[in-house]
């Protein structure tokens, strides 16, 4: 009976141990899960939020009242503006600015590039304009043609209507000269 119960014992062990085994297997991966980090703010780093410019102090973010140069001259106004030499950009909502002028988006990634991204964004405007300037030239000069063609053709009508009244008066003058005779 002893032995019953210890191999009963034995065995409700080994299963429990087993199951929990099972229970902690590492998932299969196999590259199938992208690994990404986002930034944490550290003192000093700027963000953008509500409108306002904020500065990152003792684990908070704390409204700044003025105007902020970085130590690689970046210059980063109250109103947003983020200005290094002759570029600027904008921030947009809860972007970030970190004390060496790295860029972080508002998921906490680093933006790469993020100068040469405004030129891009510039230069895809500017040809935006561009592309918008000739369709408005375009309908414009539709437009103006439609208008001349509808001049014309009123000018042909009052043209006509001119010389209908022409004809009329020759002939009531006829008439009139006829009447004068025969009272004459």
């Amino acid at each position: 009976m002893k032995k019953i119960l210890a191999i009963a014992l034995f065995a409700t062990v080994f299963t429990a141990c087993n199951n929990e085994a099972e229970n902690t297997k590492p998932e299969d991966t196999l590259g199938t899960k992208e690994v990404t980090t986002t930034y944490t703010s550290a003192d000093g780093d700027l963000t953008w939020k509500e409108s306002k410019l904020y500065v990152y102090k003792n684990g908070e973010w704390v409204l700044v009242d003025k105007d902020i140069t970085l130590a690689d001259g970046t210059i980063i106004t109250v109103n947003g503006e983020v200005k290094k030499g002759d570029k600027t950009i904008n921030l947009k909502e809860g972007e970030k600015v970190t004390t060496v002028g790295e860029f972080i988006d508002n998921t906490g990634k680093k933006i790469e590039n993020a100068w040469d991204a405004t030129k891009e964004g510039v230069s895809d405007a500017a040809d935006k304009v561009k592309e918008g300037a000739k369709e408005t030239g375009e309908k414009i000069k539709e437009g103006a043609q439609k208008a001349g063609e509808k001049i014309d053709a009123g000018a042909q009508k009052v043209k006509e209507d001119i010389k209908k009244g022409a004809e009329n008066t020759k002939e009531a003058g006829k008439n009139l000269k006829e009447d004068i005779k025969k009272k004459l």
